[in-house]
This record gives structure tokens, sequence and C-alpha cells, in this order.
């Protein structure tokens, strides 16, 4: 009863205890526990005098993409989320942590997001995110023809590209 308390109170869904409600909460009790878990791990960067939370290594970056979005300094949260959510990643397998940025990178349209995320993937891959920089680099070749070929057939203005480029070049160059 409590669950479907919280529920209620946090989103609009209406359910009250009851059979379909014990049916479902015993098929996916698990899954929130978990995630609960993962929260009360990310609500602890909030904190700017407690150590950084640990535990992260338990978690795929899949899970804890959240930290992807929390490191980013443009993002509405308070001054120190960003540094300390970049501490907690460093301190992640860097190849895996390398290659979910990558994957956000790829996915994302807009251009400057692009370029931050490019920058974490810098300071949380290092040397080691080189190969992620060279199929970021070849995935941005491809995206370039492409908007050209739209400026070609359907007269669309292809985007300016040059700052993501010279980034990742920046940093091939930086790493050889």
């Amino acid at each position: 009863e409590a669950a479907a308390a919280t529920l209620r109170l946090l989103t609009p869904y209406r359910a009250a205890p009851g059979q379909a409600w014990t049916l479902w909460w015993q098929d996916n009790a698990p899954a929130w526990s978990r995630l609960a878990s993962r929260d009360a791990l990310i609500a602890e960067l909030y904190d700017p005098v407690a150590a950084l939370p640990t535990g992260l290594a338990a978690w795929q970056p899949e899970e804890l993409g959240v930290l992807i979005d929390l490191a980013l300094p443009t993002r509405a949260v308070p001054g120190w989320v960003p540094a300390r959510a970049l501490a907690c990643l460093r301190t992640q397998d860097a190849a895996a942590w390398s290659e979910a940025i990558a994957k956000a990178i790829v996915i994302q349209d807009d251009h400057e997001r692009r370029l931050e995320l490019l920058v974490l993937l810098d300071a949380v891959g290092g040397a080691q995110a080189r190969g992620q920089f060279e199929r970021l680099l070849a995935e941005l070749d491809a995206r370039e023809e492409a908007a050209l070929e739209r400026w070609r057939t359907a007269k669309l203005a292809p985007p300016d590209l040059r700052a993501e480029r010279a980034l990742i070049r920046q940093v091939l160059d930086r790493t050889r």
C-alpha cells in the first residue's frame, strides 16, 4: 500500500492497492528496488561535502547514463554537481564509459551537445578513447557527406561541423 501511495504522489498513475497492483508489484519489485538504490547513489552527488558515492562499479554505464548528463556543465544542476559526476566517471572503467559516451554522441542531433559530449569523452577516456574518436571521425565524415548530398538535392544548408572535426582531430593528434 505504501508503494501505491508513493506512486500516486509521484506520477499521474492512480492505481490503488488491490489484486492487480499486487501482481504488478510482485513482477516489478526487484527492478524498482534496484532503480531506487541507483537513484540513492546519484542523489549522493548533490551533497557537496559527502564523499563520492561508492558502489558504482556494480552498475552498467547504460544504467548510470544520468552521470553523463550530470557531468555536462550546461545542465541546470548545482554548480558542484558536474565536477562530482566527472570525478565519479573517472573512477570507473574508462573503456566502458568511453563506449557509452560515444554512443550518446552518435545519437545526438544537437551540435553543441555533441561538442560537450566530445569534451567529456576526452576527459573520461583520454588516450584510451582513441578508437572511439577514430570511429566518431568516420561517423562525422558520413554525416557530412549525407548533409552535402541533402544540400545538392534539396538545397538544405549543411551544418557547420568544423568545430566538431577540429576537436576530434586535436584529440587524435594528442593521443598519437
